[in-house]
């Protein structure tokens, strides 16, 4: 099984990916940070250059997000702002993970069960972050311990990341990658 997923929320998700994908009749899953989907120009351009870097990116707004959800795609989470969650800080965390839910769901007027954190290396997150995305969501997913399907003690599914520039001889090593859970 494959499936596609998306961080960030950048409008190329709405204007390429998912038209693509729908070609194929064939969805994906958008983890989105509202705090970018909400940004304003400042907001927007300090997210692109210093927290993802990915300078001339724009982010999709709800209205994008809301249609796409509506021709069957899944939004997931992604933190208010791809804050890296390896703090100690409860309250921090709190707004970064469950508040990001509350926004997806307010605005959607739906459920929100999945959760991606950010930066997807296991050293990225802690115990205490996943244990209040555990919480929280439904699934949660890493994108880093390809080798494996899960981490944190199974409470996390890691995905296989690659870029649609790379080699196919990538790709393909991930799909050999066939360790159990």
């Amino acid at each position: 099984m494959v499936a596609f997923t998306f961080d960030d929320g950048f409008m190329e998700c709405y204007d390429i990916f998912a038209p693509v994908l729908e070609e194929f009749n064939t969805n994906a899953l958008f983890f989105v940070n509202p705090n970018y989907i909400d940004g304003d120009a400042h907001y927007v351009e300090n997210f692109n250059n210093t927290i993802v870097m990915t300078p001339d990116k724009k982010p999709m707004r709800w209205q994008h997000i809301k249609e796409l959800k509506r021709r069957g795609h899944i939004i997931g989470a992604h933190t208010m702002d791809h804050y890296m969650i390896n703090s100690n800080q409860q309250d921090v965390l709190e707004y970064q993970i469950v508040e990001c839910k509350r926004v997806i769901e307010q605005q959607l007027a739906s459920s929100c069960d999945y959760f991606a954190f950010p930066y997807g290396k296991l050293t990225h997150a802690n115990k205490l972050s996943i244990d209040i995305a555990c919480k929280s969501y439904q699934y949660v997913f890493s994108q880093s311990d390809y080798k494996n399907y899960f981490s944190f003690n199974g409470q996390v599914i890691n995905r296989r990341h690659f870029e649609p520039f790379w080699p196919y001889k990538h790709v393909s090593y991930f799909l050999s990658c066939n360790k159990k859970y």
